[in-house]
């Protein structure tokens, strides 16, 4: 019984509908009590999480609603609740994190039964599953709203052993990778989630219930996810026990979430619950509801549209679907309006169905190889956790398979390829040794891609591309292919007192009392009194008449080989130099081009891109010419690297030199030859003709030994060397 000030509130009895909605005067009643002393100071909240609303109030939301207190949709609040998400897995993880250790956060839990007594770390890891952990285990939700409201997925963490452990397993796994170690308390919970799933498979009354069933769903979708096929296997037999034991699939229509999730499930390359008529027809034509939601506009997508359309009807038909998806969902985080769930669910099953389905040749490697990329794409989208990044072997195999074996012949399918590679890099390619995709993409991004990220993105969307979700891990790998001085510059500019965001872009600004305030797309606010806004510039290539031969657009590089010819006119009759090759968008090498092309038509000279020295005027500057390591590497060429600092820049020409200044130059292990320059200093521009000589004469260090260049910086190389 209670006693003093808490006696006198009582308990009062709230029914629910079959929904877990109460009525609008019991919701009320339910608020005024739940809400009081919750009116009080909101704490600060730490690190990249500051500036949102508290994850208390979220988890205090999320449980009410649960708990029967529906005033609120879970349609408006998961649009509410979702505008305050991140899109890269740290920030995830750190809401998950904050989420856990919230004041406060053990405590929303008390007054729920559970078949169990839980301590206080297992309902602050309930706190965490149920604000953030369950929407962030599948990327598409953030794109949905719910069809009908989902309180069964708690309904059942409070009837089902197994169930409960399965949440609390997978959140602590989440933490444990954010901390880079495993905990015991995980352990633990898989422990309990195994014994109390077998005590339930053994019992005829729980065996075949859906709680049961999505614990084995989840068991097996993690074993697939981290390799352990043998494992995946046997949970994906048992799981088609329950449904056949069940009467079918059609046993879950009750549950159409868990029933696509059901579809989506797959043995090795096969689909577990096989739907046998397969048409290969647009899925956005399948139902009037999807037809509304095809974009209208995919002229985007022509590029590599006229490329599929040559290899294979199916296969151009899926790819089609694929795309308008991407530009879907990339629509839906720019607007913020949200597709209908089911609609997007039976989308993506739709799409994997008939990828699985399709079959090719061993001799079709080019349209098998877009398949498997298809697939890769896809894994990105339905399912993971914040922070971890899932392997797939089968599939990474198989697309690691197709790439080595496959040469592009052609400008439009070499930009295919390098799309298939970048996606293979950020979704199922992992390990320690990626030497043969560095030795592919690197080349392909420079002459497919783009040398910016810039380029980069805008030709990946061409294909397809979901800029919420891939950019993050798309950036990452741009950046390993095309350079290693980023960081660098990037400490040198905050250490001048410049805030740098990396890996993140403008997505409005707004003009306030006295500031203007410039919202990233991370979410983070940043305020000031001035903007400044710096913009490139692309080359004009559209109305040259080139369209058709080439399907060209605005900004897009014309395609040429190393003379400057135009590869898509066959005849060779036309040259293209300068910014339109995207080449090498630089002054002196639009010069350097028209002397080439010239050369060419006269004698059939070409080019030597690798040896152009390049200058970034950026604070300090950096100076480059030739291979750098990573490139050197990627063509697999053994290479010796010597490296320098601050105090062997200096020389009398520039006294001033910038305190942080470096060099790193390329040797050739064998010929000795030097391959290429890097300089990162104020006076880097000065520090480059030397070696930019003995790159382009492809001159050892010993033939150069004797020069007394006016920079005594290659002294220093030459001193390093031993000479």
């Amino acid at each position: 019984m209670l006693e003093g000030p808490r006696a006198a509130k009582g308990f009062v009895f709230v029914t629910a509908d079959a929904y877990g909605q109460a009525a609008a005067g019991d919701r009320k009643l339910t608020r005024s009590h739940v809400m009081r002393g919750k009116n009080t100071r909101t704490r600060a909240l730490p690190g990249r999480v500051k500036g949102r609303s508290p994850a208390t109030a979220v988890g205090i939301q999320r449980s009410q609603h649960a708990a029967g207190d529906s005033d609120f949709s879970e349609e408006s609040h998961r649009a509410r609740t979702q505008s305050e998400l991140l899109d890269s897995d740290e920030d995830a993880l750190a809401r998950i994190r904050h989420a856990e250790m919230v004041p406060g956060a053990a405590d929303m839990f008390t007054f729920i039964k559970f078949p169990e007594d839980i301590d206080s770390s297992s309902r602050s890891l309930l706190c965490a599953y149920f604000s953030y952990m369950k929407d962030e285990m599948y990327p598409i939700v953030r794109y949905s709203r719910p069809d009908t409201p989902k309180t069964y997925w708690f309904h059942w963490a409070h009837l089902d052993l197994a169930y409960l452990h399965s949440i609390l397993y997978m959140t602590s796994f989440s933490l444990d990778s954010l901390r880079g170690q495993k905990s015991k308390r995980t352990d633990f919970h898989a422990y309990r989630m195994i014994h109390e799933l077998n005590k339930q498979l053994s019992d005829p009354d729980t065996a075949l219930t859906d709680s049961t069933t999505i614990v084995v769903m989840a068991l097996a979708l993690i074993a697939e996810s981290f390799g352990d096929v043998e494992s995946a296997h046997m949970h994906v037999m048992g799981l088609k026990k329950i449904v056949d034991l069940r009467g079918g699939i059609e046993s879950f229509a009750i549950h159409p979430l868990l029933q696509s999730k059901l579809h989506r499930i797959c043995t090795g390359a096969n689909l577990a619950f096989h739907q046998d008529a397969v048409s290969f027809d647009s899925a956005f034509d399948s139902s009037p509801e999807l037809a509304r939601l095809k974009p209208s506009d995919a002229s985007c997508f022509s590029r590599s549209r006229s490329v599929v359309r040559t290899l294979e009807r199916r296969l151009y038909a899926i790819l089609k679907d694929v795309q308008d998806l991407s530009q879907l969902i990339n629509d839906s985080h720019d607007s913020g309006h949200k597709i209908r769930e089911m609609s997007l669910e039976d989308l993506i099953t739709y799409i994997q169905s008939r990828l699985l389905m399709l079959e090719f040749e061993d001799n079709d490697i080019f349209p098998e190889l877009l398949r498997l990329s298809l697939l890769a794409f896809l894994t990105t989208i339905f399912w993971g956790f914040p922070g971890v990044k899932f392997e797939y072997p089968r599939l990474a195999n198989q697309l690691r398979q197709a790439c080595m074996a496959f040469t592009p012949s052609t400008t439009g399918e070499s930009y295919l390829f390098a799309w298939a590679l970048m996606v293979g890099a950020t979704s199922v390619f992992r390990g320690p040794d990626q030497t043969w995709l560095l030795q592919r993409l690197c080349p392909l991004i420079r002459d497919s891609l783009g040398r910016t990220w810039f380029e980069g993105k805008n030709n990946l969307r061409q294909a397809m591309w979901i800029d919420s979700i891939h950019d993050g891990p798309g950036i990452e790998v741009f950046n390993q292919c095309l350079g290693e001085i980023g960081d660098r510059i990037q400490r040198d500019l905050e250490s001048a007192g410049v805030q740098v965001y990396p890996s993140t872009s403008a997505t409005k600004v707004e003009k306030a009392t006295g500031l203007v305030e410039v919202t990233l797309s991370d979410g983070r606010v940043i305020k000031g009194s001035q903007i400044l806004v710096v913009a490139g510039r692309k080359a004009q290539t559209s109305n040259l008449g080139l369209e058709k031969p080439n399907t060209l657009g605005d900004g897009v590089p014309i395609p040429v080989n190393d003379s400057l010819q135009v590869k898509t006119i066959p005849e060779g009759w036309l040259y293209a130099g300068g910014d339109v090759n995207g080449r090498a968008p630089l002054t002196h090498s639009s010069k350097y081009h028209g002397r080439i092309a010239s050369n060419a038509i006269i004698a059939q000279a070409s080019a030597d891109l690798l040896a152009l020295p390049q200058v970034i005027f950026t604070s300090p500057t950096v100076a480059s010419v030739g291979l750098t390591k990573k490139a050197a590497d990627a063509v697999g060429r053994a290479v010796r690297v010597i490296t320098t600092t601050a105090g062997t820049i200096a020389s009398r020409i520039h006294a001033d030199a910038h305190e942080d200044g470096w060099a790193q130059w390329v040797i050739d292990e064998q010929s000795q030859v030097l391959l290429g320059a890097t300089f990162v200093d104020r006076n880097a521009a000065e520090l480059l003709h030397a070696s930019a000589v003995a790159v382009v004469g492809g001159l050892t260090l010993e033939a150069s030994q004797h020069a007394v260049p006016l920079s005594e910086v290659y002294l220093n190389l030459l001193g390093a060397a031993g000479l």
